[in-house]
């Protein structure tokens, strides 16, 4: 199935994860997309999603890894808040599946902005859900 849709607007809304790594966790990217893309399909999530990310490091967060997320589904719509903090507890759970010491810091993450995820974060993916 093929389908264009419209990029999220810079006002709109989404969310940061502040994913804290071991040392033992080589592919953290990795296994934080992963979670992220499970978490959606579970969800049944159905729309846009935008993913960006960036070292903590460089925000002088050591051992952390930060990714935006950015949807909206098939109505033009992005999700509430307690979408997101339910999001965020999924997410979490299915971190610790993964075989290296990986999680969500729930102080660290947040709310944020499309505009803010586009200039401080690099672009990694967009992708589009279709049967949830």
């Amino acid at each position: 199935m093929f389908s264009v849709t419209i990029s999220l607007t810079n006002d709109q809304l989404g969310y940061a994860f502040n994913i804290l790594y071991g040392s033992d966790c080589g592919e953290y990217g990795y296994h934080a997309a992963k979670a992220i893309v499970t978490v959606l399909e579970r969800k049944k999530f159905r729309g846009r999603c935008e993913y960006y990310a960036a070292d903590g490091v460089l925000f002088g967060m050591l051992d952390s890894y930060l990714v935006g997320v950015g949807i909206k589904n098939t109505k033009n719509t992005t999700p509430s808040y307690d979408w997101w903090i339910d999001f965020r507890k999924s997410l979490d759970r299915e971190l610790a599946k993964v075989s290296c010491s990986l999680s969500v810091d729930m102080v660290r993450s947040e709310l944020g902005g499309i505009l803010a995820f586009r200039q401080n974060f690099l672009p990694r993916g967009v992708a589009q859900f279709f049967k949830g």
